[in-house]
């Protein structure tokens, strides 16, 4: 896995905002380990300004340079369009638009679709499915207490396998 830390990120934000739009970045951006449903995120106000952009701590830890540098160019995005007053939500078709001009990846259409960080793989002890879910929790109960889809039977605990956002990187 290759590890790209934040300043990085932050260089790669503030460069692509000057050449793409000839703004500055004035808003910081920031790790969140709380994120679990998205790889990152722009926050602007109520009043519709911009506040930060927050990186997933997965993002950081598991994904690829490709990865992190596609998911803050679709942030920035965000924030440029906002700062220019201009509609920024996901699904909007400006906004929809304006990835597409700069060859960004949406959140519907992503050409990663793997997992970004750790996937727990089981198996059903009836039929032998994979079964795989992303949850500590899963995990920790070693599929305890968790039934397959398949055969409503007990699961048993495989494997962890991490993935970068491209593709697989190693088992454990």
């Amino acid at each position: 896995m290759t590890q790209v830390n934040l300043a990085e990120i932050k260089e790669v934000a503030r460069e692509f905002l000057r050449k793409e739009y000839g703004i500055r970045l004035k808003i910081p951006i920031i790790r969140n380990g709380r994120l679990r449903t998205s790889l990152g995120r722009f926050i602007e106000s109520t009043e519709g300004n911009p506040l930060r952009i927050e990186i997933a701590e997965k993002a950081m830890k598991y994904a690829s340079k490709a990865v992190l540098v596609d998911l803050i160019k679709h942030e920035c995005v965000h924030y440029a369009l906002c700062v220019e007053g201009e509609p920024n939500n996901d699904g909007n078709p400006h906004f929809e638009a304006e990835l597409k001009r700069l060859g960004i990846s949406n959140n519907y259409d992503t050409p990663y679709k793997e997992y970004v960080g750790e996937v727990y793989v089981f198996r059903c002890k009836q039929c032998g499915k994979r079964a795989e879910g992303t949850q500590k929790a899963m995990y920790k109960a070693k599929g305890i207490g968790y039934l397959s889809r398949c055969c409503r039977a007990a699961l048993k605990y495989e494997c962890t396998e991490i993935y970068d956002g491209e593709r697989l990187v190693t088992k454990i």
